[in-house]
């Protein structure tokens, strides 16, 4: 221990002695910081022997007396001039001094070396402005009873996973309070906390909807159909019990790529009987657009559906000569409401004088079987209910109308009449607009049979 004491001191005196030996030196590097060395070198003139320790290396060897000269302005004792990064680096020079280097052991009390002139080393070198050297031999001279360097505490435990599921990260800590530093000794060295990457399982994912494709070609090539468009559940795939998307996978709309048949008129019937042998009657014929029928979006036919013409025009053998027969057309009012007569103010025939055209009413000028007739256009959408009255009681009811197109319809009826009896046409409920034009007859009719 002496030995070890007298070879500190003479670190100093290498400031300015100049060496004419050489020395032997202990030289080998170890990372066991306690580890002996066997292994010598000659160091060159100029040079002595020196040990650093660090926390994870040691080394023995020679080193250039400047590199242990305090005049380059380091005021550290024992230390290299030079910025290396060493818990302990110290020069002696005697042979294989350097074993015994950075190995001061801790006093049981606060004392100085008996060995060692504190006050001359102070007062030479300074020594106790290198408090980590100081402390080992010169401790209740320069003050440093209460100097105490800092030690790690153990570690703490690993903390948990910072995520539920997929990559993430666990740390753990420890403190320099195991003693912690004090009154300028030195702080842990090394990290304060550490961190490792952790696992919790696969994240699971939940499907999204890809956009919509293209919409397919139509089902039908007339008419009325359907076209179709899909979309996947892939944007992403749902995965490690994720949910699958919510909704619908297949979009539906109606497609209308044309009408496959536009309507067409039926061949004529044949003429009815006319409705009178003699004086003026008359017979009618129908036909239906179904040859072919109107598809979806298809249009209706044109033209009238009933014809009516006149026959048996010759006059009638009678004992009085007179022939009773009236024939008018063009409703005066377009639309016709709840128990309106209707009116047709256009008489092209009225044998008997009969029909009043400002009424809309037939007065009977005498006995007889007579037949009426009438034809009546109604707009699409549009529902007539009619009646033919006798003295207010009817003769015939129904109601003309056909869904969606403009159609025209026809009735007629038979009464046996006395002289004065009124017949008219009634609209019985709601109301209809009525379709007349040069093709499209509104008319009602009525003839003497017997």
């Amino acid at each position: 221990m002496l030995k070890m004491r007298l070879g500190f001191v003479l670190i100093w005196l290498l400031v300015n002695v100049k060496h004419t030996y050489t020395l032997d030196c202990l030289s080998c590097t170890s990372t066991n910081t306690n580890a002996s060395c066997s292994t010598t070198v000659t160091c060159n003139a100029q040079q002595s022997c020196f040990k650093d320790v660090s926390a994870h290396v040691t080394v023995h060897g020679c080193i250039d007396n400047t590199k242990c000269d305090l005049s380059a302005g380091s005021n550290i004792i024992g230390r290299s001039v030079e910025d290396v990064p060493a818990n302990c680096h110290e020069c002696c020079s005697t042979d294989r001094c350097n074993e015994n280097l950075c190995s001061h052991p801790a006093p049981a009390v606060c004392a100085n070396d008996e060995s060692v002139d504190c006050s001359q080393l102070n007062s030479l070198f300074g020594v106790c402005k290198d408090k980590h050297h100081a402390k080992t031999v010169c401790a209740k001279f320069c003050g440093l009873c209460n100097l105490v360097d800092g030690n790690w505490a153990a570690w703490s435990a690993w903390s948990s996973c910072d995520v539920t599921c997929g990559n993430g990260v666990i740390s753990r800590t420890r403190t320099c309070t195991n003693p912690a530093p004090r009154d300028g000794g030195y702080d842990c060295v090394g990290k304060s906390s550490e961190t490792m990457t952790c696992r919790s399982g696969i994240c699971p994912v939940n499907g999204g909807w890809s956009g919509w494709g293209i919409w397919e070609s139509c089902s039908v090539t007339c008419g009325v159909g359907i076209q179709k468009r899909h979309r996947s559940c892939s944007n992403p795939f749902p995965s490690a019990l994720g949910l699958h998307c919510f909704g619908e996978a297949i979009d539906v709309q109606i497609c209308q790529p044309g009408s496959c048949a536009d309507g067409g008129w039926t061949n004529w019937n044949s003429w009815t009987k006319c409705s009178a042998s003699c004086g003026g009657g008359f017979e009618s014929r129908k036909r239906t657009c179904t040859n072919p029928a109107p598809s979806a979006l298809g249009r209706y036919c044109q033209g009238d559906s009933t014809q009516i013409s006149s026959c048996n025009t010759d006059a009638c053998a009678s004992t009085s000569g007179q022939a009773i027969a009236f024939q008018s057309k063009d409703s005066v009012n377009e639309t016709v409401t709840s128990n309106q007569t209707i009116i047709f103010g256009k008489t092209s025939l009225n044998e008997g004088s009969g029909y009043d055209n400002t009424t809309g009413i037939f007065t009977a000028p005498k006995d007889g079987t007579y037949l009426f007739t009438t034809q009546m256009c109604v707009y699409g959408n549009n529902y007539l209910h009619w009646a033919i009255l006798a003295n207010d009681v009817a003769l015939k009811k129904g109601y003309f109308g056909d869904g969606t197109y403009n159609k025209c319809y026809t009735a007629d009826a038979v009464a046996l009449l006395k002289t004065g009896d009124h017949v008219l046409i009634q609209c019985t409920s709601g109301s209809a607009k009525l379709l007349q034009d040069g093709d499209k007859w509104n008319t009602f009719t009525g003839v003497l049979l017997n």
